[in-house]
């Protein structure tokens, strides 16, 4: 593990950091207090707007200052479908609009357990449906349009473009998923990289997957679901070109790697690319180093499937 992943890894680990007993919202402040200690610089050269997709979603639209690029990013964050909102994830996104030259949307979805499966599948479709319908690509006729997330969701993302593709509501340049939850049935042995990395000590465990899918899922619901479970879905060609972004100690590696290979066996044009010294959720850690490479990977492999450059690699 690279030096400054390893000592931010040891200050989220300190052990006061973390509520003495399990309970959602102070998991959900503590997760909050997280994003934001570590989101480094903020770039400034983007407007921000805060907007109202429907009466259960909000979003926030940000737009470079300088002449961008005709492409749109939806974005979903991550947080286990438990945690995350757009604060946290603002560093991100600025970067992806000021530096990249996307307009990007965020999306703030309703949340698990309060609000279980499938309400976050819902509400992100419901602000992609807004981005072509009443929003930034209303009335064109070939939108450009990328779906991004990571960790959970990233697994919305996925599971979005292959609906919305295959029910015609949607053309996509492509998608970005960025360390995904790709299994959520599966035993942990499966996945030797979940053995590995899933202690607690890397910023998600074992017993945190666990925990993320009884709250997420409702009895009786099935974790094979495509939407939930990506990995099992039979129709990954349906998916547009695909970037996959994982972590070397992150304990969901090996299905990511898992997914991404899924994808290109059917056809489908997959970037993958394993960032080997650090671990999950380091994209939004914009003081890390290795989080502004891969942010400005992620922007170059964006702009290469904007403009048809889309071979495997």
């Amino acid at each position: 593990m690279d030096h400054a992943s390893r000592a931010l890894l040891a200050e989220i680990n300190k052990p006061d950091r973390y509520p003495a007993e399990f309970d959602i919202e102070s998991v959900r402040a503590s997760g909050r207090d997280t994003w934001l200690r570590f989101a480094g610089p903020v770039n400034a050269d983007c407007s921000v707007e805060e907007l109202a997709i429907n009466e259960s979603v909000s979003a926030r639209l940000y737009r470079p200052l300088w002449t961008g690029k005709p492409a749109t990013i939806v974005y979903f964050h991550g947080g286990g479908w438990t945690m995350g909102d757009l604060d946290s994830y603002d560093g991100l996104m600025r970067y992806l609009a000021g530096v990249g030259g996307y307009t990007v949307l965020g999306v703030e979805y309703r949340l698990a357990p309060e609000h279980p499966f499938p309400a976050a599948f819902n509400d992100c479709r419901a602000a992609v449906k807004w981005v072509l319908d009443d929003g930034v690509l209303a009335g064109e006729a070939s939108p450009d349009l990328f779906l991004m997330g990571d960790s959970a969701g990233a697994t919305l993302a996925a599971g979005l473009a292959i609906e919305m593709i295959r029910e015609k509501e949607v053309e996509l340049l492509g998608i970005c998923l960025v360390y995904p939850v790709a299994d959520l049935y599966s035993p942990h042995e499966t996945y030797p990289s979940r053995l590995e990395f899933g202690d607690g000590n890397y910023l998600i465990g074992r017993d945190g997957i666990d925990l993320a899918r009884a709250l997420y899922l409702q009895p009786g619901q099935d974790p094979r679901d495509p939407r939930v479970s990506p990995i099992f879905s039979e129709e990954l060609h349906c998916l547009p070109p695909t970037i996959v972004i994982t972590a070397g100690y992150d304990p969901l590696k090996d299905e990511g790697r898992v997914l991404a290979e899924r994808i290109a066996s059917t056809g489908v044009v997959v970037r993958q690319r394993c960032f080997e010294s650090t671990m999950h959720a380091f994209l939004s850690f914009g003081e890390l180093p290795v989080a502004i490479e891969a942010r400005d990977y992620v922007i170059r492999e964006l702009d290469d499937l904007a403009a048809g450059r889309c071979d495997s690699s």
